[in-house]
């Protein structure tokens, strides 16, 4: 590890120009089947980025487990970020959520008086018991046919793998947004993270290519809606509204 250290590069990968981050994104998003994936600091930074992403507007609800980590671990995250109802799931069998489990709490209803499922969270594992891949698989299936996006902290996604669970990507490939810990947390998303860094690093601006999709997704989720983003976390760190196609990190 020491020798890893002492040989990786160290420029700005905030501009997309660090070698070993690139390096390390690519690798993950391989291993993983997803288009993209982005280095973060905390596993629970790779959560609630992710689910950012699948958020547009409320009202939106996330289905978990209720021992889940994005539930009771990550300071409310999900509905200060994202202003979404955290519903947790109490599993039947005390292990793992099934699909019945799913299926008797989620809200599939337009009623102006509902707040409808968007995004269902799975953990592997999860209080040291490993999410069968056959339920998996089911509640995915399921969740796609009725239009709900896949979550997966898979904060321990390894050692599921290890046991002989399942292979890395026949896990990744039932869910659109996923986060993995190595040394430190790696938040990965697909095609809706990537296109909005592919649509940022396509036009010329100030600003740099992460802050810009970062800003985009605090500021209106991946739905589309208004550039002028103003304050981004409350720090002085904020996307400018500039002029035509150029954008600028203050």
């Amino acid at each position: 590890m020491l020798s890893a250290i002492s040989s990786a590069t160290h420029l700005d990968d905030v501009f997309c120009e660090d070698p070993s981050t690139i390096s390390l994104e690519s690798r993950l998003a391989s291993l993983t089947g997803h288009a993209a994936a982005l280095l973060v600091l905390s596993g629970t930074m790779g959560n609630q980025l992710a689910l950012r992403a699948l958020l547009t507007q409320p009202p939106h609800a996330v289905l978990c487990d209720d021992r889940a980590h994005i539930l009771e671990w990550e300071a409310g995250g999900v509905a200060s970020l994202s202003g979404a109802l955290v519903v947790g799931v109490v599993p039947k069998n005390g292990r793992y959520l099934t699909l019945e489990d799913v299926q008797r709490k989620v809200v599939l209803s337009d009623d102006v008086h509902a707040c409808p499922t968007r995004v269902i969270s799975l953990e592997n594992t999860l209080g040291g018991s490993i999410m069968p891949l056959e339920e998996a698989r089911r509640i995915s299936e399921w969740a796609r046919a009725n239009g709900i996006f896949m979550h997966l902290d898979g904060a321990r996604l390894w050692e599921a793998v290890v046991a002989g669970a399942g292979s890395l990507e026949e896990y990744t490939s039932l869910f659109d947004t996923q986060r993995d810990r190595q040394a430190r947390a790696l938040g990965t998303e697909e095609y809706r993270w990537w296109a909005e860094a592919e649509w940022c690093r396509g036009r010329r601006r100030a600003g740099s290519c992460r802050g810009d999709v970062f800003g985009r997704l605090v500021g209106e989720g991946a739905g589309g809606g208004e550039e002028d983003w103003g304050d981004v976390d409350g720090e002085g760190w904020s996307v400018g509204e500039g002029s035509g196609d150029e954008y600028g990190v203050a």
